[in-house]
Protein backbone atom coordinates (compact mmCIF):
# COMPACT_ATOMS: atom_id res chain seq x y z
CA UNK A 1 0.00 0.00 0.00
CA UNK A 2 3.18 2.38 -0.63
CA UNK A 3 1.16 4.21 -3.51
CA UNK A 4 -1.89 5.05 -1.34
CA UNK A 5 -2.47 8.51 -1.47
CA UNK A 6 -3.54 8.62 2.41
CA UNK A 7 -1.47 7.72 5.46
CA UNK A 8 -1.48 4.14 6.11
CA UNK A 9 -0.35 4.42 10.10
CA UNK A 10 -0.53 6.68 12.96
CA UNK A 11 1.32 10.19 12.79
CA UNK A 12 3.77 9.96 16.04
CA UNK A 13 2.52 12.68 17.92
CA UNK A 14 1.26 13.71 20.80
CA UNK A 15 -1.74 15.63 20.49
CA UNK A 16 -4.98 14.88 19.01
CA UNK A 17 -5.58 13.85 15.46
CA UNK A 18 -6.34 16.23 12.60
CA UNK A 19 -9.27 13.79 11.20
CA UNK A 20 -10.69 13.58 14.52
CA UNK A 21 -13.13 16.90 14.26
CA UNK A 22 -14.05 15.48 10.56
CA UNK A 23 -14.99 12.22 12.86
CA UNK A 24 -16.93 13.99 15.44
CA UNK A 25 -18.69 16.10 13.40
CA UNK A 26 -20.07 13.10 10.89
CA UNK A 27 -20.99 11.45 14.08
CA UNK A 28 -23.31 14.67 15.08
CA UNK A 29 -24.82 14.78 12.27
CA UNK A 30 -25.81 10.74 11.41
CA UNK A 31 -26.52 10.20 14.87
CA UNK A 32 -29.07 12.88 14.54
CA UNK A 33 -30.62 11.44 11.35
CA UNK A 34 -30.59 8.06 13.05
CA UNK A 35 -32.55 8.32 16.62
CA UNK A 36 -34.72 11.42 15.22
CA UNK A 37 -36.17 8.64 12.13
CA UNK A 38 -35.96 6.08 15.39
CA UNK A 39 -38.10 8.66 18.11
CA UNK A 40 -40.87 8.76 15.86
CA UNK A 41 -40.94 5.12 14.44
CA UNK A 42 -43.58 4.02 16.66
CA UNK A 43 -45.76 6.66 16.97
CA UNK A 44 -45.87 7.22 12.85
CA UNK A 45 -46.38 3.42 12.38
CA UNK A 46 -49.67 3.72 15.16
CA UNK A 47 -51.17 6.87 13.46
CA UNK A 48 -49.77 8.61 10.35
CA UNK A 49 -49.00 4.92 8.46
CA UNK A 50 -51.00 4.60 5.08
CA UNK A 51 -52.32 1.49 2.94
CA UNK A 52 -51.44 1.42 -0.80
CA UNK A 53 -54.54 3.44 -1.38
CA UNK A 54 -53.45 6.46 -0.03
CA UNK A 55 -55.89 5.75 3.16
CA UNK A 56 -54.60 5.86 6.55
CA UNK A 57 -53.91 2.25 7.67
CA UNK A 58 -51.80 2.59 11.24
CA UNK A 59 -50.71 -1.05 12.86
CA UNK A 60 -51.73 -2.07 16.30
CA UNK A 61 -49.46 -1.11 18.96
CA UNK A 62 -48.13 -4.72 19.53
CA UNK A 63 -47.47 -5.15 15.44
CA UNK A 64 -45.60 -2.00 15.60
CA UNK A 65 -43.18 -3.01 18.40
CA UNK A 66 -42.88 -6.16 16.52
CA UNK A 67 -41.69 -3.73 13.27
CA UNK A 68 -39.53 -1.74 15.71
CA UNK A 69 -37.69 -4.74 17.44
CA UNK A 70 -36.96 -6.51 14.29
CA UNK A 71 -35.66 -3.30 12.88
CA UNK A 72 -33.47 -2.68 15.79
CA UNK A 73 -32.60 -6.38 15.50
CA UNK A 74 -31.35 -5.72 11.85
CA UNK A 75 -28.96 -2.60 13.29
CA UNK A 76 -27.34 -4.80 15.52
CA UNK A 77 -26.79 -7.71 13.49
CA UNK A 78 -25.42 -6.12 9.92
CA UNK A 79 -23.03 -4.37 12.18
CA UNK A 80 -20.91 -8.46 11.42
CA UNK A 81 -20.97 -8.18 7.94
CA UNK A 82 -20.08 -4.47 7.97
CA UNK A 83 -16.78 -5.36 10.19
CA UNK A 84 -16.00 -8.21 7.46
CA UNK A 85 -16.48 -5.96 4.53
CA UNK A 86 -14.23 -3.16 6.65
CA UNK A 87 -11.55 -5.25 7.89
CA UNK A 88 -10.93 -7.82 5.29
CA UNK A 89 -12.23 -6.47 1.73
CA UNK A 90 -12.48 -2.30 1.16
CA UNK A 91 -10.82 -0.82 4.72
CA UNK A 92 -13.23 1.71 6.95
CA UNK A 93 -12.91 4.91 5.26
CA UNK A 94 -14.74 3.21 1.89
CA UNK A 95 -16.99 1.20 4.02
CA UNK A 96 -18.07 3.79 5.60
CA UNK A 97 -18.56 6.00 2.78
CA UNK A 98 -20.44 3.51 0.60
CA UNK A 99 -22.77 2.04 2.83
CA UNK A 100 -23.60 5.75 4.17
CA UNK A 101 -25.23 6.60 0.58
CA UNK A 102 -27.07 3.37 1.55
CA UNK A 103 -28.14 4.72 4.37
CA UNK A 104 -29.38 7.81 2.94
CA UNK A 105 -31.24 6.09 0.23
CA UNK A 106 -33.43 4.34 3.09
CA UNK A 107 -34.34 8.22 4.51
CA UNK A 108 -35.47 8.82 1.50
CA UNK A 109 -37.42 5.95 0.96
CA UNK A 110 -39.22 6.94 4.23
CA UNK A 111 -39.27 10.27 3.08
CA UNK A 112 -41.08 9.82 0.33
CA UNK A 113 -43.02 6.96 0.70
CA UNK A 114 -45.68 6.44 3.79
CA UNK A 115 -47.18 2.99 2.85
CA UNK A 116 -45.96 -0.26 4.52
CA UNK A 117 -43.87 -0.77 1.44
CA UNK A 118 -41.87 2.77 1.66
CA UNK A 119 -41.74 1.35 5.28
CA UNK A 120 -40.29 -2.24 4.44
CA UNK A 121 -37.70 -0.25 1.99
CA UNK A 122 -36.71 2.35 4.22
CA UNK A 123 -35.87 0.28 7.32
CA UNK A 124 -34.31 -2.14 5.26
CA UNK A 125 -31.41 0.12 3.66
CA UNK A 126 -31.33 2.11 7.15
CA UNK A 127 -30.46 -1.20 9.23
CA UNK A 128 -27.95 -2.18 6.20
CA UNK A 129 -26.03 1.29 6.43
CA UNK A 130 -26.30 2.19 9.88
CA UNK A 131 -25.38 -1.27 11.33
CA UNK A 132 -22.63 -1.40 8.26
CA UNK A 133 -20.88 1.29 9.73
CA UNK A 134 -21.88 1.02 13.45
CA UNK A 135 -18.34 -1.12 14.04
CA UNK A 136 -16.46 1.10 11.62
CA UNK A 137 -16.74 5.17 13.17
CA UNK A 138 -15.60 3.68 16.63
CA UNK A 139 -12.94 1.63 14.90
CA UNK A 140 -12.13 4.37 12.98
CA UNK A 141 -11.20 6.15 15.70
CA UNK A 142 -8.55 4.10 17.19
CA UNK A 143 -6.97 4.16 14.13
CA UNK A 144 -5.87 7.49 13.65
CA UNK A 145 -4.28 7.24 17.33
CA UNK A 146 -0.83 5.38 18.34
CA UNK A 147 1.14 4.69 21.09
CA UNK A 148 2.64 8.30 21.51
CA UNK A 149 -1.14 9.79 21.68
CA UNK A 150 -3.04 6.95 22.79
CA UNK A 151 -3.18 8.45 26.40
CA UNK A 152 -5.89 10.20 24.94
CA UNK A 153 -8.41 8.01 23.52
CA UNK A 154 -10.32 8.46 26.54
CA UNK A 155 -10.80 11.69 26.33
CA UNK A 156 -11.69 11.58 22.86
CA UNK A 157 -13.88 8.88 23.07
CA UNK A 158 -15.75 10.88 25.59
CA UNK A 159 -15.94 13.90 22.90
CA UNK A 160 -17.14 11.40 20.62
CA UNK A 161 -19.79 10.37 23.16
CA UNK A 162 -20.99 13.67 23.94
CA UNK A 163 -21.47 14.43 20.14
CA UNK A 164 -23.23 11.32 19.62
CA UNK A 165 -25.74 12.46 22.38
CA UNK A 166 -25.61 15.91 21.56
CA UNK A 167 -27.08 14.94 17.96
CA UNK A 168 -29.30 12.65 19.71
CA UNK A 169 -31.16 15.07 21.80
CA UNK A 170 -31.22 17.62 19.06
CA UNK A 171 -33.02 15.27 16.88
CA UNK A 172 -35.39 13.47 19.98
CA UNK A 173 -36.69 17.47 20.30
CA UNK A 174 -37.52 18.54 16.93
CA UNK A 175 -38.18 15.71 14.79
CA UNK A 176 -41.16 14.90 16.56
CA UNK A 177 -42.27 18.46 16.39
CA UNK A 178 -42.23 18.20 12.58
CA UNK A 179 -44.15 15.04 12.53
CA UNK A 180 -46.69 16.95 14.48
CA UNK A 181 -46.98 19.88 12.51
CA UNK A 182 -45.45 19.04 9.32
CA UNK A 183 -46.39 14.89 8.86
CA UNK A 184 -43.93 12.52 7.70
CA UNK A 185 -42.42 13.16 4.53
CA UNK A 186 -40.67 16.41 6.41
CA UNK A 187 -40.02 14.44 9.58
CA UNK A 188 -38.24 11.77 8.16
CA UNK A 189 -36.78 13.94 5.21
CA UNK A 190 -34.91 16.54 7.72
CA UNK A 191 -32.75 13.32 9.39
CA UNK A 192 -32.40 11.97 5.72
CA UNK A 193 -30.69 15.66 4.83
CA UNK A 194 -28.59 15.44 8.42
CA UNK A 195 -27.48 12.04 7.03
CA UNK A 196 -26.68 13.43 3.25
CA UNK A 197 -24.34 16.15 5.46
CA UNK A 198 -22.95 13.62 7.63
CA UNK A 199 -21.80 11.71 4.74
CA UNK A 200 -20.38 14.89 3.45
CA UNK A 201 -18.24 16.23 6.29
CA UNK A 202 -16.77 12.36 6.43
CA UNK A 203 -15.91 12.55 2.72
CA UNK A 204 -14.28 16.43 3.81
CA UNK A 205 -11.98 14.47 6.29
CA UNK A 206 -10.40 11.99 3.64
CA UNK A 207 -7.15 13.41 3.36
CA UNK A 208 -6.37 13.46 6.86
CA UNK A 209 -7.65 10.49 8.05
CA UNK A 210 -5.06 7.12 8.69
CA UNK A 211 -6.74 4.75 6.24
CA UNK A 212 -5.25 1.20 8.05
CA UNK A 213 -5.41 -1.52 4.47
CA UNK A 214 -7.77 -4.29 4.53
CA UNK A 215 -6.64 -7.50 5.30
CA UNK A 216 -7.81 -9.29 2.74
CA UNK A 217 -8.39 -12.94 2.70
CA UNK A 218 -6.02 -13.34 5.23
CA UNK A 219 -7.90 -11.39 7.67
CA UNK A 220 -10.65 -13.66 7.46
CA UNK A 221 -8.79 -16.86 7.73
CA UNK A 222 -7.16 -15.17 10.84
CA UNK A 223 -10.43 -13.83 12.71
CA UNK A 224 -11.95 -17.58 12.02
CA UNK A 225 -9.58 -19.78 13.09
CA UNK A 226 -9.31 -21.57 15.76
CA UNK A 227 -7.38 -18.78 17.96
CA UNK A 228 -9.56 -16.10 16.41
CA UNK A 229 -12.92 -17.59 17.11
CA UNK A 230 -11.66 -18.17 21.04
CA UNK A 231 -10.56 -14.40 21.68
CA UNK A 232 -14.07 -13.92 20.17
CA UNK A 233 -15.81 -16.23 22.49
CA UNK A 234 -13.93 -15.49 25.45
CA UNK A 235 -14.83 -11.57 24.71
CA UNK A 236 -18.89 -12.56 24.34
CA UNK A 237 -18.73 -13.95 27.95
CA UNK A 238 -18.53 -10.47 29.04
CA UNK A 239 -20.95 -9.18 26.27
CA UNK A 240 -23.53 -11.56 27.10
CA UNK A 241 -24.44 -9.12 30.15
CA UNK A 242 -23.99 -5.91 28.03
CA UNK A 243 -26.97 -7.35 25.86
CA UNK A 244 -29.33 -8.09 28.46
CA UNK A 245 -28.69 -4.59 30.16
CA UNK A 246 -29.22 -3.13 25.98
CA UNK A 247 -32.50 -5.62 25.57
CA UNK A 248 -33.93 -3.63 28.35
CA UNK A 249 -32.28 -0.17 27.62
CA UNK A 250 -34.20 -0.37 23.92
CA UNK A 251 -37.52 -0.88 25.14
CA UNK A 252 -37.43 3.05 25.79
CA UNK A 253 -38.17 4.00 21.68
CA UNK A 254 -41.39 1.47 22.00
CA UNK A 255 -42.73 0.24 25.18
CA UNK A 256 -42.10 3.82 27.22
CA UNK A 257 -43.40 6.05 24.07
CA UNK A 258 -46.74 3.87 23.56
CA UNK A 259 -46.87 4.44 27.54
CA UNK A 260 -46.27 7.58 26.98
CA UNK A 261 -49.24 8.82 24.90
CA UNK A 262 -51.54 7.67 27.66
CA UNK A 263 -49.71 9.47 30.88
CA UNK A 264 -49.65 13.69 31.24
CA UNK A 265 -46.98 14.80 30.19
CA UNK A 266 -47.05 18.27 31.62
CA UNK A 267 -43.57 18.70 32.86
CA UNK A 268 -41.38 21.91 33.66
CA UNK A 269 -44.76 23.82 32.52
CA UNK A 270 -44.71 21.99 28.96
CA UNK A 271 -46.93 19.59 27.28
CA UNK A 272 -44.52 17.00 25.50
CA UNK A 273 -44.93 14.63 22.95
CA UNK A 274 -45.17 11.03 23.23
CA UNK A 275 -41.70 10.66 20.95
CA UNK A 276 -39.92 13.10 23.00
CA UNK A 277 -39.59 11.02 25.79
CA UNK A 278 -35.99 9.55 24.44
CA UNK A 279 -34.65 13.31 24.76
CA UNK A 280 -34.36 13.07 28.84
CA UNK A 281 -31.46 9.78 27.41
CA UNK A 282 -28.90 12.26 25.39
CA UNK A 283 -29.31 15.47 28.40
CA UNK A 284 -28.67 12.73 31.14
CA UNK A 285 -25.87 11.29 29.58
CA UNK A 286 -24.50 14.51 28.17
CA UNK A 287 -24.50 15.33 32.01
CA UNK A 288 -23.22 12.51 33.22
CA UNK A 289 -20.18 12.55 31.24
CA UNK A 290 -18.54 15.07 32.70
CA UNK A 291 -19.73 13.60 35.96
CA UNK A 292 -18.14 10.72 35.43
CA UNK A 293 -14.90 11.58 33.95
CA UNK A 294 -13.69 14.44 35.81
CA UNK A 295 -15.23 13.51 39.36
CA UNK A 296 -16.43 9.93 39.86
CA UNK A 297 -13.75 8.27 37.79
CA UNK A 298 -10.41 9.88 39.30
CA UNK A 299 -12.14 9.77 42.80
CA UNK A 300 -12.71 5.66 42.60
CA UNK A 301 -9.38 5.59 40.91
CA UNK A 302 -8.00 6.51 44.50
CA UNK A 303 -9.53 3.55 45.87
CA UNK A 304 -8.36 1.13 43.13
CA UNK A 305 -7.70 0.84 39.68
CA UNK A 306 -10.61 1.60 37.48
CA UNK A 307 -9.75 -0.54 34.18
CA UNK A 308 -12.35 -0.40 31.54
CA UNK A 309 -13.83 -3.90 32.49
CA UNK A 310 -14.75 -2.64 36.30
CA UNK A 311 -16.59 0.33 34.55
CA UNK A 312 -18.45 -1.91 32.63
CA UNK A 313 -19.33 -4.43 35.83
CA UNK A 314 -20.39 -1.01 37.76
CA UNK A 315 -22.86 0.36 35.33
CA UNK A 316 -24.21 -2.69 35.31
CA UNK A 317 -25.13 -2.52 39.28
CA UNK A 318 -25.90 1.27 39.06
CA UNK A 319 -28.79 -0.23 36.48
CA UNK A 320 -30.61 -2.06 39.45
CA UNK A 321 -31.82 0.62 41.30
CA UNK A 322 -34.21 1.97 38.33
CA UNK A 323 -35.77 -1.67 38.45
CA UNK A 324 -36.85 -1.70 41.99
CA UNK A 325 -39.95 -1.35 43.29
CA UNK A 326 -40.43 0.36 45.97
CA UNK A 327 -44.06 -1.00 47.27
CA UNK A 328 -43.92 -4.02 48.68
CA UNK A 329 -47.66 -4.76 47.69
CA UNK A 330 -47.25 -4.74 44.23
CA UNK A 331 -45.93 -8.00 44.40
CA UNK A 332 -42.40 -9.16 42.39
CA UNK A 333 -42.60 -7.89 38.73
CA UNK A 334 -39.73 -8.20 35.91
CA UNK A 335 -37.61 -5.15 34.77
CA UNK A 336 -39.31 -4.64 31.85
CA UNK A 337 -42.18 -4.10 33.55
CA UNK A 338 -41.08 -1.38 35.80
CA UNK A 339 -39.32 0.61 32.84
CA UNK A 340 -42.08 0.50 30.86
CA UNK A 341 -45.41 0.77 32.68
CA UNK A 342 -44.36 3.01 35.95
CA UNK A 343 -46.50 5.99 36.66
CA UNK A 344 -49.31 4.74 34.62
CA UNK A 345 -53.03 4.86 36.10
CA UNK A 346 -55.19 2.54 34.39
CA UNK A 347 -56.31 2.66 30.82
CA UNK A 348 -56.48 6.93 29.90
CA UNK A 349 -53.04 7.67 31.87
CA UNK A 350 -52.81 10.13 34.27
CA UNK A 351 -49.33 8.99 35.44
CA UNK A 352 -46.78 11.29 35.45
CA UNK A 353 -44.39 11.38 32.69
CA UNK A 354 -41.93 12.15 35.69
CA UNK A 355 -42.06 8.55 36.73
CA UNK A 356 -40.24 7.34 33.29
CA UNK A 357 -37.46 10.08 34.22
CA UNK A 358 -37.09 8.93 37.76
CA UNK A 359 -36.17 5.58 36.84
CA UNK A 360 -34.18 7.01 33.64
CA UNK A 361 -31.62 8.43 36.09
CA UNK A 362 -30.11 5.55 36.57
CA UNK A 363 -30.41 3.34 33.04
CA UNK A 364 -28.61 6.67 31.82
CA UNK A 365 -25.66 6.74 34.41
CA UNK A 366 -25.69 3.22 33.79
CA UNK A 367 -25.23 3.63 30.12
CA UNK A 368 -22.60 5.94 29.93
CA UNK A 369 -20.50 3.95 32.35
CA UNK A 370 -20.36 1.13 29.73
CA UNK A 371 -21.03 3.08 26.56
CA UNK A 372 -17.52 5.65 27.57
CA UNK A 373 -15.84 2.25 28.44
CA UNK A 374 -16.15 -0.31 25.77
CA UNK A 375 -14.48 1.67 22.91
CA UNK A 376 -11.44 1.95 25.21
CA UNK A 377 -11.90 -1.55 26.74
CA UNK A 378 -11.86 -3.37 22.87
CA UNK A 379 -8.81 -0.60 22.42
CA UNK A 380 -6.54 -2.36 24.89
CA UNK A 381 -7.86 -5.82 23.27
CA UNK A 382 -6.22 -4.63 19.94
CA UNK A 383 -3.04 -3.17 21.58
CA UNK A 384 -2.79 -6.93 23.41
CA UNK A 385 -3.65 -8.89 20.18
CA UNK A 386 -0.78 -6.31 18.55
CA UNK A 387 1.75 -7.22 21.20
CA UNK A 388 1.07 -11.18 20.25
CA UNK A 389 1.31 -10.37 16.69
CA UNK A 390 4.72 -8.82 17.50
CA UNK A 391 6.04 -11.91 19.33
CA UNK A 392 4.66 -14.28 16.64
CA UNK A 393 6.08 -12.23 13.96
CA UNK A 394 2.96 -11.59 11.93
CA UNK A 395 1.67 -8.38 13.05
CA UNK A 396 -1.44 -6.81 11.40
CA UNK A 397 -1.31 -3.35 11.98
CA UNK A 398 -5.04 -3.24 12.57
CA UNK A 399 -7.69 -2.85 14.84
CA UNK A 400 -10.44 -5.06 13.75
CA UNK A 401 -13.82 -3.94 13.79
CA UNK A 402 -15.21 -7.59 13.64
CA UNK A 403 -14.74 -7.65 17.64
CA UNK A 404 -16.77 -4.83 18.13
CA UNK A 405 -19.35 -5.99 15.88
CA UNK A 406 -19.63 -9.23 16.84
CA UNK A 407 -19.34 -8.28 21.12
CA UNK A 408 -21.55 -5.54 20.79
CA UNK A 409 -23.98 -6.08 17.94
CA UNK A 410 -24.39 -9.99 17.52
CA UNK A 411 -24.90 -10.57 21.13
CA UNK A 412 -27.44 -7.61 21.53
CA UNK A 413 -29.26 -8.26 18.53
CA UNK A 414 -30.78 -11.94 19.32
CA UNK A 415 -32.66 -9.61 22.64
CA UNK A 416 -33.88 -7.44 21.18
CA UNK A 417 -37.64 -6.81 21.57
CA UNK A 418 -38.07 -9.71 24.73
Amino acid sequence: MADSPYLTAPVKSTGMPKGIPYIIGNETAERYSFYGMKAILVIFMTKYLMDSNGEVAPMAAGDAKVWYHLFNSAVYFTPLLGAIIADAFLGKYKTIISLSLVYCAGHLALALDDSRLGLSIGLTLIAIGAGGIKPCVSAHVGDQFGKTNGHLLSKIFAWFYFAINFGAFLSQIMTPVLLDRYGPHVAFGVPGGLMLLATFVFWMGREKFVHIPAGGMGFIKETFSKTGLKIIGRLCVIYIFVAMFWALFDQSSSAWVLQADKMDRNLFGLEWLPSQIGAINPVMIMTFIPIFTWLIYPALNRVFPLTPLRKIAIGFFVAVPSCLDRNPNRGRRTAEYHLANRGVRGAHGGGSFYFHHRAGIFVHASATKNEIAHPRFLFNVRLHRQSLHRRRKSFHPKPHAVVYAGCRGHVRAGLQGR
